[in-house]
């Protein structure tokens, strides 16, 4: 084979080639390909058959080298020509594309059609958890599965990084595994094939092996419960929380919290200048009571009005001699006390219906301003209510957004509190873990190098919830990880 050089335009694999499985995770495995014409069989790793898959007799070296980049395969030039000198001394590439005929077989299987968002991320979490950076794969495989989550590739490839993350000692290297291929691929002696009766012989004498140590471990694991055990990533949120958000638009007075504190529900967080509502409320006052003492005593001098004002005197009289009734019973300590308040009663609506009844005899427009002002009354005196802003739950304040002398605007978050002394976790569990999930299976949490055990209290969907006990604020709402001991079960049911 000549030298490659960076505009070559590269070779194409051949057509009527059987691969074994499409590769699975990071492509550090091996799979085999057969040659449909003579049979004879070669073994590939799954990233070799992702360069494979690329070889289309249209690209140039320098094209297949960058695309390889992306996939985090940090291929050369020296490395492309040594792997298209494996194939071709394999017979597994022709100079250019040749169309298929009809009674070949595709050389890949047919994946389903993604969208480019989707590409991009399934890239860069290849990208990523081969260079290494398995927590940044993980974040876009989430994001991927987010928006399509039963992509069976990127499910497969999140629960190797998983098993890569818990057990890092146990599963190679995928730039171990690379720099065998590209060893291999440097390598000028030519590999034989196997040949192919030998092959089959090997192959039934294994295959039957095989099928019998399956039988076996198929009736065992109907019949023998194993342990099940599942180690899932979760969070831990707090039992309760609450956002405080302004009552109203003002200036704010005093803040006497601070964050990181333990408050109790109704404690003070904040409170509201009201020095200007103060002098408005003391005004607003004085102008109702000059309205209530004008009100009557312009009426025009009808029998109607007359009528009205006698029947208010009289109910007048009457509620002062009841008062004074209930008054004297209460010093006397006497038995007709019940008798008196009742009495009283009947006064306080007896005058409350004459003034009603005056207060018809009034003109409309005075009314109106007599009630505006009322109102005006009403909502100064509401705002001297809400200038306290208290803690509606017991908690540690998170999130304070407001200081002595701000301004704040009616409806803006200013205060976060979050009750921690019971947490609650919850991990997401794939659908083949769900088995011998159960509420009060043991659970071992594990959280910036704290461990404690409790039980699950419940699972939804592919949800499992756990609570903690946290008096102390030992454990803070956050990343965790669960470690589930569930039922024994058997593999086979």
């Amino acid at each position: 084979m000549p030298p490659l050089n960076p505009n070559d335009v590269v070779p194409a694999l051949r057509n009527n080639l059987a691969f074994s499985h499409p590769p699975y995770g990071l492509g550090a495995g091996f799979l085999s390909v057969r040659n449909v014409s003579n049979g004879e069989v070669f073994r590939l790793r799954g990233f070799e058959y992702s360069l494979a898959r690329m070889l289309d007799g249209r690209r140039t070296a320098t094209q297949l080298v960058e695309a390889a980049g992306q996939l985090g395969l940090p291929v050369t030039l020296a490395d492309l020509e040594g792997f298209l000198r494996k194939l071709g001394e394999r017979h597994l590439v022709t100079p250019t594309a040749t169309p298929r005929e009809k009674d070949e077989l595709p050389p890949f299987q047919g994946r389903v059609r993604w969208d480019e968002k989707t590409r991009q991320l399934f890239r860069f979490a290849l990208r990523e958890g081969r260079v290494g950076n398995l927590n940044r794969a993980l974040v876009g495989l989430d994001c991927l599965l987010h928006e399509r989550p039963q992509t069976e590739e990127a499910l497969q490839l999140r629960e190797r990084l998983e098993l890569r993350l818990q057990a890092p000692d146990r599963v190679e290297p995928f730039r171990t595994a690379f720099a065998e291929a590209e060893r291999d691929w440097l390598e000028e002696e030519a590999v034989e094939p196997v040949d192919s009766a030998a092959r089959r012989r090997r192959v039934g004498l294994i295959a039957s092996g095989t099928f019998f140590a399956l039988g076996v471990l198929a009736m065992a694991a109907s019949l023998v419960p194993f342990p099940h055990e599942v180690i899932r990533q979760a969070t831990l949120f707090p039992i309760a929380s609450a956002k405080v958000t302004a009552p109203r638009t003002g200036r704010i007075a005093a803040v006497p919290v601070a964050v990181g504190q333990w408050v109790e529900k109704d404690t003070v967080l904040y409170t509201y200048d009201v020095t200007a509502q103060l002098r408005q409320l003391e005004a607003a006052v004085a102008r109702l009571d000059q309205l209530n003492r004008g009100l009557h005593h312009h009426l025009p001098q009808t029998k109607e009005v007359q009528d009205a004002r006698a029947r208010y005197v009289r109910a007048d009289a009457k509620l002062a001699v009841a008062q004074s009734s209930l008054e004297r019973e209460r010093t006397r300590d006497g038995n007709r006390l019940p008798e008196a308040e009742e009495t009283l009663n009947w006064a306080l609506k007896e005058i409350t219906d004459a003034r009603a009844a005056l207060d018809e005899q009034v003109p409309e427009e005075d009314r109106a301003l007599l009630r505006a002002q009322r109102s005006q009354v009403q909502e100064l005196e509401m705002q001297l209510l809400e200038s306290e802003v208290k803690a509606p739950i017991s908690g540690a304040i998170t999130m304070l957004a407001v200081r002595p002398g701000a301004e704040v605007v009616q409806g803006l978050g200013l205060v976060q509190l979050d009750d921690s002394r019971q947490l609650k976790g919850i991990a997401w569990v794939e659908p083949r873990e769900q088995r011998g999930l159960e509420p009060g299976q043991p659970v071992l949490l594990l959280s910036n190098g704290r461990a404690t055990l409790t039980t699950i209290a419940q699972t939804w969907g592919r949800n499992v919830e756990i609570l903690i006990d946290n008096p102390a604020r030992t454990f803070q709402p956050g990343p965790a990880q669960m470690q589930i001991r569930g039922k024994p079960v058997p593999l086979i049911r």
